[in-house]
């Protein structure tokens, strides 16, 4: 919209009519803007094939981007030049016909199909004629009915047209035009600024264009020292992390704490996070379900505390200061461990999460000790934990099988025996209406409350001697393990962590070289999962949506000029766009996240609008017969104002994005950021390097011509 009210306002200042003005300046700037527009539509068509995290994220958001860009195309190329024909005094301006008429095409093809069907109906025979006839009948009401509406929303947008003008030209733009005169003074002076700017450029593009190597190797080391020694430097992650308000304390005693002793531990922290002015609610678990899925790490010696901070304020700067007094406070509690963990948006609890492998699960718990002991003394690492925790107490009975046979019961029916009088059966239900309660047989409590009694069990209660159980079998007590966990097919143990003052990918790499360090044995493997793997297949899919889309900018200016040498010409922007935002993120310590190549992804398609502006009114001022450093020199002083104003309205959109105005604005700040400042200096860069190029490209050949 910009581009084309500015060409149309150009076209007024050379003299032209309102609406001679609106249709040659609309006109012009026609093709690029179409360009320009679909460069930015296709950029966001890849995204449907971005996998992970990215795609179920920003699909909706590409989807809404697409929509947004092409109805603004035709409001930009159709509506709004209508818009600026109302105004002014018309009695000055000379007559030109702005009458809006319903077209009779539909007629005239009508009667063309009439006049053809019923000379061929001639032709036929008698049960044919009924046919047609039916079919004519038939068809000559369908096309009446479409040709009244057809009409009829004709006539109907044509009314809207005309309330529109009215309404524009009657009441708004009297109120807009009395909003509107105080600011003449400002925007006297923004245009004055605009022209003074516009004449330095002029002045400095006479200069380079005799010596267009300098900058051209001035470019060249940017991009070098951005994407060979800056981007190897930058860190990853998969989302930047932000805050939502909440935080889960899990507390876990030794294992075989009673229900009620943890519920006295849990006690006094609950009530000191009460206490504190920024909480706004607690609530707290103690224990674990039986039928969880997180029973096996949960019991009567676990709990879980969840805070909620009231709204507003450094949420960031209050977790930390929540998060400090519960360590302070449960510090003196013996053999007690605190693992903190913050709701995410994803279904990774922590964003490191290490698989270690193998067949032997005695073998498999003892490594992942000894690996949750090595990620512990990592200082960018913090909550390590594992699922290799103390077990449950069991009672594991060794059956003397030569025995058992000697005194003829199998040990299938001893095993049974001990079963049922332990876990009892289910001979029966007993039914209350539409409920059905079981009734439960088993061995009195009294009776299986200790080893000692359990060894007095008879297991052959129909033969004449009894048999206890203590005189066939041997009880041990053990520790059983919390859980078999198996990933892929094999035993494995989970070690998870958090982290504390890095970014993903440097943690990957000082995980990856602590457990290498470890002398893993052969049938021993361990896997980063977690977020690290979304991670690189998200970061692997946005990389080949890039590619997508600057293959599919590039079709889209091919077809637009015609031409395989000014498409290649313009995509040299986006290179320098990238080289211009990776010493930023550098500068400020951000890692590559999904959000960053989101939004270098977005500056791919926005950055090669103001080159196909440039480039565009270059050939046209070629085509009137202007020699090319002529024509460069007149597209870059015609064509700086719209550019500056495109840049400046998409810099001030997102710049409170940039900021953190609103909430959850971490997850986005990296987005607005990197569109930022890559289009300010991509724009900059792009007004000098483009010109420069297109004088080396096509300097000679016109020279010949």
């Amino acid at each position: 919209a910009i581009v084309v009210i500015e060409s149309i306002h150009r076209r007024r200042e050379k003299g032209d009519s309102r609406i001679r003005a609106s249709v040659s300046g609309a006109r012009i700037v026609g093709g690029a803007v179409t360009a320009s527009t679909l460069t930015t539509i296709v950029v966001f068509f890849p995204i449907v094939f971005v996998r992970g995290i990215a795609g179920q994220v920003f699909g909706d958001m590409a989807l809404t981007v697409i929509i947004a860009l092409s109805v603004s195309l035709i409001v930009a190329l159709f509506f709004l030049p209508m818009l600026l024909t109302l105004g002014g005094d018309r009695s000055k301006e000379p007559e030109e016909n702005i009458g809006f008429k319903p077209t009779k095409t539909p007629v005239i093809a009508w009667n063309l199909v009439k006049t053809s069907f019923i000379g061929w109906r001639k032709q036929l025979k008698t049960w044919q004629k009924i046919l047609s006839a039916l079919f004519f009948f038939s068809y000559l009401l369908v096309s009446f009915i479409l040709i009244f509406l057809f009409r009829l929303t004709l006539r109907l947008i044509y009314y809207l047209l005309l309330a529109f003008r009215w309404l524009f030209h009657r009441v708004l733009t009297p109120v807009f035009s009395r909003i509107a005169t105080p600011s003449r003074s400002i925007g006297s002076v923004f245009r004055q600024s605009v022209d003074r700017f516009t004449v330095q450029y002029s002045r400095l593009m006479k200069v380079l264009l005799k010596h267009p190597g300098i900058v051209l190797v001035l470019s060249a080391v940017l991009c070098f020292i951005s994407f060979w020694v800056l981007l190897p430097r930058l860190g990853g992650e998969l989302i930047p992390g932000f805050s939502q308000g909440t935080i889960n304390f899990e507390l876990t005693l030794p294992v075989g704490t009673p229900l009620e002793e943890t519920a006295k531990i849990v006690e006094p922290v609950e009530r000191k996070l009460t206490d504190l002015p920024d909480v706004k609610k607690v609530s707290s678990r103690i224990g674990g379900e039986t039928m969880s899925a997180e029973s096996s790490t949960q019991g009567p010696n676990s709990a879980v505390i969840t805070v909620m901070l009231k709204p507003g304020g450094d949420l960031d700067g209050k977790e930390r200061l929540i998060i400090e007094e519960v360590r302070n406070t449960v510090r003196d509690i013996p053999a007690l461990e605190l693992l903190v963990t913050h709701p995410t948006l994803f279904t990774f609890k922590q964003p490191i999460e290490v698989i270690l492998k193998g067949n032997d699960l005695a073998e498999v718990r003892r490594r992942g000790l000894a690996v949750e002991s090595r990620l512990s003394e990592l200082p960018m690492l913090t909550d390590v934990e594992s699922t290799v925790r103390p077990g449950h107490p069991e009672v594991v009975i060794l059956f003397d099988r030569d025995r058992l046979a000697r005194l003829g019961i199998s040990a299938r029916e001893a095993a049974e025996r001990v079963r049922s009088a332990v876990l009892g059966e289910v001979p029966t239900r007993f039914r209350e209406e539409e409920r059905r309660i079981d009734i439960r047989v088993q061995l009195a409590e009294a009776d299986r409350q200790s080893l000692s009694k359990l060894e007095q069990l008879v297991i052959n209660p129909d033969q004449p001697v009894p048999v206890t159980l203590s005189e066939v079998a041997k009880l041990e007590l053990r520790e059983g393990p919390s859980e078999i966990k198996r990933v892929g097919g094999a035993r494995a143990a989970v070690i998870t962590a958090d982290l504390q003052g890095s970014d993903l990918k440097s943690a990957d790499a000082a995980i990856t070289g602590e457990l290498l360090g470890m002398g893993l044995n052969e049938g021993y493997d361990f896997d980063i999962s977690g977020q690290n793997r979304e991670m690189e297949d998200s970061l692997a899919s946005l990389r080949f949506a890039l590619l997508l889309a600057v293959f599919l900018v590039y079709v889209v200016m091919a077809s637009q000029f015609e031409s395989l040498k000014y498409p290649f010409l313009i995509l040299i922007t986006i290179p320098l766009a990238v080289a211009c935002v990776i010493p930023l993120l550098w500068f400020l310590e951000m890692p590559l996240s999904v959000m960053v190549f989101l939004g270098l992804i977005v500056l791919a398609g926005i950055v090669v609008n103001d080159s196909i502006i440039l480039v565009d009114y270059t050939n046209k001022m070629r085509q009137k017969g202007m020699k090319v450093k002529d024509a460069i020199l007149e597209a870059g002083r015609a064509r700086l104002r719209p550019i500056l104003m495109t840049t400046l309205t998409t810099v001030l959109a997102l710049l409170p994005m940039a900021l953190g105005v609103g909430e959850g604005v971490e997850i986005r700040r990296p987005m607005a950021v990197t569109v930022i400042f890559g289009l300010s200096f991509s724009t900059l860069i792009t007004l000098i390097v483009i010109p420069l190029l297109y004088s080396l490209v096509t300097s000679r050949s016109s020279e010949t011509d």
